[in-house]
């Protein structure tokens, strides 16, 4: 007697034969677009990308997909910088009240607070050692402008080391860590088509471990040149500049030596801004307008048009949009002339409810303190 062929079937196979419909798979997760991301980071391979949304970080691949949440707090987190080895990401957060530094696992922990001055600080990459962080902060300096270049321990609170006193933001250490670009004149903002004395210009500082570091301008126009980014050889590096006709910050590459220039975007319509390289130098991300694009600079895809990276979240990681306090105490109270409403402070506002003690509203919502209203005489 033959076996009948059914017998053959593995056993889930037999069960699905038997009952197909009891057997069926998860429902998709639902995504939202993410959009709107700023102050990305690349991964030293550039195969991982970084970047704050929503007020957290979020970690995907560089070429997109789904993202993955990396920190959970009501404080802004932004400005990610991945470790030489990519085993940690140093960011810059106000969870504390002030901007300052903290220092995370990329697989997912909690964060070491790193700096604790009054005037925070800002962190901006990893030395190569990976046991140092470069931050930029503002501290007491008799000039234009206070912003101030530091060295600080990136394993626990130290203190900070003052690379050289002049003005200087938007830095970047050499491969090998002994010299740097940086910015000097220009402001925070990325200030499309300006022309003047003002603009941007990009200094290289060498010499660091000696008393006296050497200063050399590199590049200084009427136009904005922006954000230097090392190429891994340390002969060249990368910027934005708007010098190219159309108004735009183009991403150009520059010989250190000969100041020779090649223009590697054409972009059009907006310009990239707050780019970040991979270590290795085999791409760039840049934000334009509300999403990341991606402009591989070695490898596959090189020499081609910046591609947009396409991003995604769990819906149901979102942080609620609507945050909720709970004040366990209130003084200062005030009486309408009808006795029906009460005004009283708490939490350095001013609220108002009605006397059958319904939810209160805030009529005041400011970084000030606020404390005994008083009502009119009209209510």
């Amino acid at each position: 007697m033959r076996p009948s062929p059914r017998s053959f079937l593995p056993p889930v196979l037999f069960l699905l034969a038997l009952f197909p419909g009891n057997l069926r798979s998860e429902p998709p997760v639902e995504t939202v677009p993410v959009t709107l991301a700023a102050t990305p980071a690349l991964s030293p391979d550039g195969r991982h990308l970084a970047f704050s949304w929503a007020g957290d970080l979020w970690v995907s691949r560089s070429r997109g997909g789904a993202a993955r949440r990396l920190t959970t707090h009501p404080g802004y987190d932004v400005g990610p910088a991945f470790s030489p080895d990519g085993s940690r990401i140093a960011f810059t957060s106000n969870r504390s009240g002030k901007d300052q530094v903290y220092v995370m696992p990329v697989a997912g922990g909690i964060p070491k607070q790193l700096t604790f001055h009054s005037e925070g600080a800002r962190v901006l990459e990893w030395y190569p050692d990976g046991e140092s962080l470069l931050i930029e902060a503002t501290r007491d300096f008799a000039t234009r402008s206070a912003s101030r270049l530091y060295r600080i321990s990136a394993e626990e609170r130290g203190p900070e080391t003052l690379l050289f006193d002049a003005e200087g933001h938007s830095a970047t250490l050499s491969p090998d860590g002994k010299r740097l670009l940086f910015c000097r004149e220009g402001s925070d903002l990325y200030r499309r088509g300006y022309r003047g004395s003002q603009a941007s210009q990009i200094w290289l500082a060498e010499n660091l471990e000696t008393p006296a570091p050497k200063f050399r301008r590199l590049v200084a126009r009427d136009t904005e040149a922006r954000s230097p980014m090392w190429r891994p050889d340390g002969k060249g590096f990368y910027y934005l500049g708007d010098h190219g006709g159309a108004a735009l910050f183009d991403l150009w590459e520059r010989e250190l030596e000969s100041g020779e220039e090649s223009r590697l975007t054409t972009l059009t319509g907006d310009p990239a801004i707050g780019p970040a390289i991979a270590r290795d130098g085999s791409a760039v991300v840049f934000r334009q307008r509300f999403d990341f694009r991606r402009l591989a600079l070695s490898g596959p895809g090189a020499g081609r048009r910046p591609r947009l990276v396409s991003l995604e979240a769990a819906a149901d990681n979102l942080p609620d949009p609507e945050v909720r306090r709970v004040l366990s105490k209130a003084d200062n109270l005030s009486f309408s002339p009808d006795g029906l409403e009460i005004a009283f402070a708490a939490g350095g506002d001013i609220w108002v409810m009605d006397t059958e003690l319904r939810e209160p509203v805030a009529v005041t919502n400011t970084a000030a303190e606020e404390r005994e209203p008083v009502f009119s005489a009209d209510g």
